[in-house]
């Protein structure tokens, strides 16, 4: 199964040993963890590395963490290998923890996400690789997943507006509004209408 969690700050093991599914169970190697908010594995508290290698040889499920801004940090990005998982290209931290790309489709369990880093494209070459994706699948998705979502995006949404015009907007209140999907999960703002849902650092949500 899929679960999705919001900010992890300072993680460590036992940030991961101590992640309950909403039953109370403990994940196991069937589960993939997908953290949408900050997901930071800090030198100040444990050296990165050990604790990397601790999570690869002690957590049996998958950790997947969002790139870019407002995403995942586990050092600089360059001194990890490239990877074609999940339908796409990932960042492979280690055998059970990647890092995804944003303004990308993959393909989980039969379920097809569209994963945007945060509220704004951080330059041309994303928001670029971001529309190409969307047009190539047809703007339809099962999740979005993001760690921030556009307050203009969520209020169109509850209004139930769907196919306006927002030209000179930003990246997501351009694109998203004319994207189906079955529900976009994010982080860092409140939740406000039934397809638009917040997840946050006490949440472990189970994809349908």
């Amino acid at each position: 199964m899929i679960y999705i969690t919001g900010n992890r700050f300072h993680a460590t093991l036992k940030t991961f040993t101590d992640i309950r599914k909403p039953n109370g169970a403990p994940l196991n190697s069937d589960d993939t963890l997908i953290v949408i908010g900050h997901f930071y594995i800090e030198t100040f508290l444990v050296d990165r590395e050990q604790e990397l290698d601790k999570i690869e040889k002690l957590i049996p499920y998958t950790i997947i963490g969002l790139s870019g801004d407002y995403g995942s940090y586990f050092g600089n990005p360059d001194e990890f290998p490239d990877d074609e998982r999940f339908g796409g290209t990932v960042k492979r931290i280690r055998n059970n923890v990647f890092q995804l790309y944003g303004g990308t489709a993959y393909h989980l369990e039969g379920k097809k996400l569209f994963v945007f880093n945060g509220a704004v494209s951080k330059g041309d070459p994303e928001y670029d690789l971001g529309v190409k994706c969307l047009v190539e699948n047809n703007y339809s998705f099962d999740y979005i997943l993001s760690n921030h979502s556009m307050l203009s995006t969520v209020i169109y949404f509850m209004k139930g507006i769907r196919n306006i015009n927002l030209s000179g907007q930003t990246y997501l209140d351009k694109h998203l509004v004319n994207t189906n999907f079955k529900e976009y999960l994010f982080a860092q703002e409140p939740a406000v209408c039934q397809l638009v849902k917040l997840v946050n650092n006490k949440t472990v949500y189970e994809l349908q």
